[in-house]
């Protein structure tokens, strides 16, 4: 879904910076040409001076996710943390340095 999306065009790549350095540069000229000097588009400029903001990274803002992130999440809803089966004693004799040692020379053979 989200996680494997590949932008496929250069359209809008525009970092917030670069669209804040437009909008002061809108003022001492005009918009048209602020445009055209930082590569935004002119309607995109013009859209984000009515709202008066650059764009907006909602993590940041309010501390949550996003809306893809939850649909995400609620679709595969059966995913959760398990605990880890704790080990049993053969296993845990059956893993000491001369049996590994011994693994490995077997191995090496």
């Amino acid at each position: 879904m989200v996680n494997k999306y590949k932008r496929k065009t250069t359209n809008a790549s525009w970092d917030e910076e670069t669209m804040k350095l437009a909008m002061e540069e809108s003022k001492k000229t005009s918009v048209n040409t602020a445009a055209k000097i930082y590569g935004i588009n002119l309607s995109t400029l013009q859209r984000h001076l009515k709202k008066g903001s650059a764009k907006k990274n909602p993590w940041k803002i309010c501390k949550t996710a996003g809306e893809d992130w939850y649909v995400g999440k609620v679709r595969h809803c059966d995913i959760t943390l398990r605990r880890p089966e704790p080990t049993s004693v053969a296993h845990a004799r059956g893993f000491n340095r001369p049996q590994v040692e011994r693994f490995f020379d077997l191995l090496e053979q």
